[in-house]
């Protein structure tokens, strides 16, 4: 088992976190992907249902009946809607709530976290996947929990129940918090004093102030044996740069319509095509251009 996520800074966003959910206040936790919003949720409280997927519905349903059993606040399906023989785990509670319904099932859920005490906390990752259906599920069971829900970037038929919630928005780490973090994941390994110091600044400024790109290049480079600049630098090749050849093939068909005008001369339609290729390709180049641009920002 893999050890947890190392936790820098946040302390105080963590207390206001902590702070909302001891008022049984609902927490709509936000921000970019990589920020590390999972492993912040994780902290908020350590006895908190955690739910990975919000679609679709009937796994989110069997997430929480599932948890509910194993906490002693649901005593299981009716025998009826077990095949006879069935031992029950995840996979036969999956077929038992498409057997009973799915307006059972919640029915269900909502008795099961009625009888938890203290009031039960619930983490919903990725909400901003979850459909209308498990939106309104979850608007229904607010009542009897406390939410908590995780997104990068929330949908219009999500934002009234988010409305209501504590939001939190997760930033970059500083500088100074990235060097702290790469310090930290480095201290396990044996790395030579100037190997480290280059390691250190390679780390933090492709990670950007993203801990989960921190933590994954170091993984990847410890799993390969290999924890060096040229292993790192090696991953990010191979585990994040792609390419792409549209640029590539525009410029070559602009290329052959010049060869064949210059051999047999131009005519309308050689003109309407290079015309066009010539706009793909200047279309392509602000695009490129844009994006490399907020890279740099960034």
């Amino acid at each position: 088992m893999s050890s947890p996520p190392i936790f820098i800074g946040r302390g105080r966003l963590l207390e206001k976190a902590r702070q909302a959910v001891d008022a049984q206040l609902d927490v709509h936790l936000c921000g970019e992907t990589g920020v590390g919003k999972t492993a912040f949720a994780r902290r908020i409280s350590s006895e908190a249902v955690f739910i990975s997927h919000c679609t679709p519905a009937g796994e989110v349903l069997c997430g929480l009946l599932w948890a509910a059993y194993n906490r002693g606040w649901w005593d299981g399906p009716k025998a009826g809607d077990l095949d006879d023989g069935d031992d029950l785990d995840e996979a036969t509670l999956a077929k038992a709530i498409r057997k009973m319904g799915q307006k059972a099932a919640i029915s269900h859920v909502t008795t099961a976290y009625t009888k938890a005490q203290p009031r039960a906390v619930v983490v919903f990752d990725s909400f901003d996947s979850a459909p209308p259906s498990v939106v309104r599920m979850v608007k229904e069971l607010a009542a009897k929990i406390t939410v908590v829900a995780i997104t990068t970037a929330a949908k219009p038929t999500q934002k009234p129940f988010l409305f209501h919630c504590v939001e939190i928005h997760i930033p970059r780490l500083s500088t100074k918090e990235s060097e702290e973090l790469a310090g930290r994941l480095l201290d396990n390994h044996a790395v030579e004093p100037k190997e480290r110091a280059r390691l250190l600044r390679h780390l933090v400024e492709e990670a950007q102030g993203l801990p989960a790109v921190l933590h994954e290049l170091v993984k990847r480079a410890t799993a390969r044996g290999d924890l060096s600049l040229r292993a790192i630098r090696g991953e990010e090749i191979n585990g994040h740069q792609t390419i792409d050849l549209t640029p590539a093939i525009i410029i070559c068909v602009c290329a052959l319509m010049v060869f064949r005008g210059v051999a047999r001369g131009w005519g309308d339609h050689d003109w309407t095509v290079f015309a066009g290729a010539t706009g793909a390709l200047f279309v392509l180049f602000r695009f490129f251009a844009f994006r490399a641009s907020r890279t740099r920002r960034a």
